[in-house]
């Protein structure tokens, strides 16, 4: 209630610099900038696997995180899992996420790809889904076991500046009564979101029970669950352009575009012409998109490259210019633009099939779900079932 933190403020911070800063919803980083001005960003990055902190370092970062964990001999992989449930939100409790979550989190505790990993839930959607997870956890391991495993179930706040080696997201939100979710793209929900996806280590669950297309086209969920789906897509998407994008504006906008699902191709040939973008759909529509750096496209080329254009359209492509004082005044703005006529043009979002998962690590989730499902069924049995025999045995084996 921020009417109850202003008065407290009121109360008791009379005197303290940018007292109005205190609100809970600024950050220790933002409180620091606002008070001393000026800040060093420490790049290198040693806690995550690449895939896990890569959501965060395109969305909030600009890219410039230089992740440096080694993974090779990691057993626990792949390290960012999609997982759908039939679920619905039930004011702010998704029953059958919570349920997921927990029978996943027991189930790991009888593997040995997962002896002695850390493990947390978080909630996007206040601490109800939190609470109800750990009910149900605590009604099924014991004591000893969430002690030694450091079983945390919270808020992304509860996880500021913490971390473990396998962290289960539940998204909480069920699929529209109609249409797709009301826009979600402020900036709060946007330190919540980074704080949570980047606090696993080895691996991080992504449990909802919406899709991509309940989302609209700039809502922050529907971004991080696109990526959840094939990160190695974006990973390797960004690598491409970086590799041949032609100016750092180049680079900068196809980031972007990228972390929004879009399948992007840089410096794409058309005979003896280069389009510095290509936005492709699933369907293969195409959409070119120009990146007018005034360093790279000065007056002295604007006649050529409104030449090249013209031409390139009566071969049937469709462009897009952005201009670059434009987009670093405000990138967001621009590239909502550029997402809002790629819609226009019939050009959707499409992470890309992305390379295939190995066997062992298809094994292992194989593993893990079916030994969930199988807790889940023994949760529906009576609680005076005398089958002293472990069903999930011989898949533990």
């Amino acid at each position: 209630n921020q009417d109850r933190v202003q008065a407290l403020i009121d109360q008791y911070l009379q005197g303290v610099p940018n007292a109005q800063l205190y609100d809970g919803r600024t950050s220790v980083y933002d409180l620091a900038r606002q008070s001393f001005g000026g800040r060093i960003r420490l790049r290198e990055h040693f806690r995550c696997a690449r895939e896990i902190i890569e959501f965060s370092n395109q969305l909030c970062y600009e890219g410039q995180i230089l992740p440096l964990r080694d993974t090779s001999r990691g057993l626990v992989k792949p390290h960012v899992v999609s997982e759908r449930v039939a679920g619905q939100r039930d004011d702010q409790v998704n029953h059958e996420e919570a349920v997921a979550i927990a029978s996943l989190v027991v189930g790991m505790t009888r593997l040995d790809e997962y002896k002695d990993c850390t493990i947390g839930v978080v909630s996007m959607v206040g601490v109800a889904q939190a609470q109800e997870v750990e009910r149900l956890l605590t009604r099924h391991l014991d004591l000893a076991e969430l002690a030694h495993r450091r079983i945390v179930c919270g808020t992304s706040a509860q996880f500021q500046g913490d971390e473990r080696d396998v962290m289960l997201l539940s998204m909480v939100d069920g699929p529209p009564l109609q249409g797709v979710h009301t826009l979600r793209d402020v900036d709060w929900y946007k330190q919540r979101l980074n704080v949570a996806a980047s606090r696993a280590r080895d691996q991080l669950w992504v449990i909802h029970s919406t899709d991509v297309g309940h989302f609209q086209a700039a809502d922050l969920r529907g971004r991080f669950l696109k990526y959840a789906q094939n990160p190695a897509a974006a990973i390797d998407g960004l690598a491409r352009v970086q590799a041949q994008a032609d100016s750092p504006f180049e680079t900068a906008v196809a980031r972007n575009l990228i972390g929004r699902g879009y399948a992007v191709e840089p410096q794409f040939k058309v005979g003896a012409f280069s389009i510095d973008l290509v936005a492709t759909g699933p369907d293969g529509r195409r959409a070119a998109i120009e990146c007018d750096g005034e360093r790279y496209h000065g007056p002295e080329q604007l006649m050529a490259d409104l030449e090249r254009q013209s031409i390139l359209e009566r071969l049937g492509w469709r462009f897009i210019r952005i201009r670059g004082g434009a987009f670093y005044r405000n990138p967001d703005s621009e590239i909502e633009r550029v997402v809002a006529r790629l819609q226009e043009l019939g050009v959707e979002p499409s992470a890309g099939s992305g390379p295939e998962r190995d066997g062992g690590e298809e094994d292992l989730l194989a593993r893990v779900r079916q030994i969930a499902a199988v807790i889940r069924e023994e949760w529906q049995v009576a609680a005076g079932d005398d089958d002293e025999r472990d069903p999930t045995e011989d898949l533990v084996q």
